[in-house]
């Protein structure tokens, strides 16, 4: 069994010719956002855990 510490994770991953690999694995807090829409992103996280009760 694995423990998971944290209910919202951040893998980045990418295509190789040998499959996909883990890039960078951060939980949610501590990942950048780049150039990502920081409103929508906390809109939607809100929502998915005010959903999942």
């Amino acid at each position: 069994m694995h423990t998971i510490l944290c209910e919202a994770l951040h893998v980045e991953r990418s295509t190789t010719d040998e499959g996909y690999k883990v890039i960078e694995f951060n939980t949610f807090n501590s990942s950048g956002f780049y150039a990502h829409d920081i409103e929508k992103v906390v809109v939607a996280v809100t929502r998915h855990f005010a959903e999942a009760g």
